[in-house]
């Protein structure tokens, strides 16, 4: 399924706790293990990402799957922003024109 979706069509909005969540359960395959997120504090980690003075949003396609986040608060890493996407969109050389 995941193989057929079509993300060029993407919802941007203000991070939600359900969206959160998932994010933070997401478990990348090498080579992208080093983007798993791994926390003593759970609780605090959801805090943050749902926190709006932090600027997480989500990017969810058409069906209403989630398939990406980024924040342009304070922790963004590159030029203000970080992105994350799903794991099973990493390797599919989206970020290619």
């Amino acid at each position: 399924m995941h193989k057929n979706a079509d993300i060029r069509h993407v919802e941007f909005s203000r991070m939600d706790t359900a969206s959160a969540q998932e994010i933070l359960a997401w478990a990348y395959a090498a080579p992208y293990d080093i983007y798993n997120l791994s926390s003593d504090t759970p609780d605090d980690e959801l805090a943050y990402r749902v926190h709006p003075n932090h600027a997480f949003y989500r990017l969810v396609d058409e069906t209403g799957m989630l398939v990406a986040f980024c924040s342009f608060g304070q922790d963004g890493q590159v030029a203000g922003a970080t992105i994350g996407r799903t794991p099973w969109i990493l390797g599919w050389g989206c970020d290619q024109t």
